[in-house]
């Protein structure tokens, strides 16, 4: 038999769901019944479900997510999409799991233009991430797609969906992510896509950064191969990280009422040349006279431990609930005295020991220096300072913090010459 209806309405509720994977008023359509040695089924003849509709929430809560399962999330969308089923066949009388197995759901979803204008939790990670990436600043919309035909499918209770693409226009106009994957009914995430690098020689070179999620809708997991890092502080024109190469592993997860994106341990630098750049940068945390110097030697090794950023971040007030935690290494480190700081501190040591003062510092050698940041300061431990041109065992240990505005609060010990006299009184501590 066939059957046909016009201006009708069409529900394909999926077990286990609150909300039906089909849900459309006033179309029209035909089907007929096969007949099956297992189950009857019936088969749809192709349909549009809709054509240019304005994007609302029943919309975005059924096949519009298949495009962008994120998006059932987000509080506001706008939009014109579109929906044609190529394929639509619905077993009769199984049920559970085995009405999954047979059920066909096969079609294309035309998205002429979506924008999530608050962004949604996916996205939420992801802009934070291409923010700092392209030293911009946060901004709520994100262009969903534009002109963009998705065709998608439903195999075994996941679906599939291919040649996604969304965009950042308050980032960089050119800035177009491209994704395939699946989508499970349980809202479990395998989701793959592409990232351009910013340097056209290394896009050449290398291609796209490859990027896969993981996780769940409301848990997401985020990693990526041969990537870049950047976190950009408030009020800082230098990134306090800010590294290439390296492979991410992170999720989102919530405490309290702050959403994070929390990185599992990187290695950021492995005897890394000391440079200009990261003397204004990382090595900041632990030294902070060093970017002040004309001339820099040695090499640097850097590892994190905990990386935990604010992806709500309304205002400033972001930065006192970061959680940087990590290791500095400083290889063969020296630096020139030319700062007040750097200065006051020689004339100390020179006086001390009876010394014209030395005009080089040697920073670290092969030292690990602890470091965290809470409450807006960064916290260390385990510096040593050496003064060669004085005596070249002198070495004096450091820690204490820097505050982001650059404030100090820090405590140096010295050792003294006599031996009997650092016995008995310990090293002289210079605060």
């Amino acid at each position: 038999p066939r059957f046909s209806a016009k201006d009708a309405s069409l529900v394909v509720q999926l077990p286990g769901r609150e909300e039906p994977l089909i849900d459309v008023d006033g179309i029209n359509f035909s089907l007929h019944l096969e007949r099956g040695p297992v189950d009857d089924t019936l088969v749809f003849d192709p349909m549009t479900v809709f054509d240019h509709a304005k994007v609302d929430r029943q919309i975005t809560q059924s096949l519009l997510q298949i495009a962008e399962p994120d998006l059932v999330y987000s509080p506001n969308i706008e939009g014109v999409v579109s929906l044609r089923l190529e394929t639509l066949r619905v077993p009769l009388s199984l049920t559970g799991d085995d009405w999954l197995d047979e059920l066909q759901v096969e079609g294309v979803v035309s998205i002429h233009e979506a924008y999530s204008v608050n962004r949604p939790l996916i996205q939420e990670a992801i802009v934070a991430l291409l923010s700092d990436l392209y030293r911009k600043p946060l901004h709520k919309e994100v262009q969903v797609a534009k002109d963009a035909e998705v065709p998608f499918r439903l195999i075994k209770g996941r679906l599939s969906f291919e040649g996604l693409r969304f965009g950042y226009p308050k980032i960089d106009e050119r800035l177009q992510i491209i994704a395939e994957g699946t989508v499970g009914l349980d809202e479990s995430l395998d989701i793959r896509f592409q990232v351009p690098r910013l340097n056209e020689r290394k896009e050449q070179e290398r291609g796209p950064v490859q990027c896969h999620l993981t996780g769940t809708l409301l848990e997401p997991a985020l990693s990526a191969k041969d990537a870049s890092l950047v976190l950009q502080l408030p009020g800082r024109s230098e990134p306090l990280i800010d590294v290439d190469g390296i492979d991410i592993n992170s999720r989102v997860k919530r405490t309290g009422d702050r959403t994070y994106l929390s990185f599992a341990p990187i290695l950021l630098l492995d005897r890394h040349t000391i440079t200009r750049s990261l003397a204004k940068s990382l090595l900041r945390l632990v030294d902070p006279e060093m970017q002040y110097s004309p001339e820099l030697e040695g090499q640097v090794s850097a590892s994190i431990d905990a990386l935990e950023i604010p992806l709500d971040r309304t205002d400033n007030s972001w930065i006192n609930d970061l959680t940087v935690r990590g290791t500095i290494t400083l290889h063969n480190a020296s630096s020139l005295a030319t700062t007040p700081v750097r200065r006051t501190l020689v004339k100390l040591v020179s006086d001390l020991y009876g010394k014209e003062p030395s005009e080089i510092v040697r920073v670290a050698h092969d030292d690990d220096i602890r470091f965290e940041l809470s409450g807006g300061r960064f916290r260390f431990q385990g510096l040593e300072i050496g003064f060669p041109d004085i005596s070249p065992a002198l070495l004096a240990s450091a820690s204490g913090s820097v505050g982001l505005d650059e404030t100090l609060d820090m405590r140096l010990e010295i050792p003294r010459l006599d031996p009997t006299k650092m016995k008995e009184r310990g090293p002289v501590v210079c605060e």
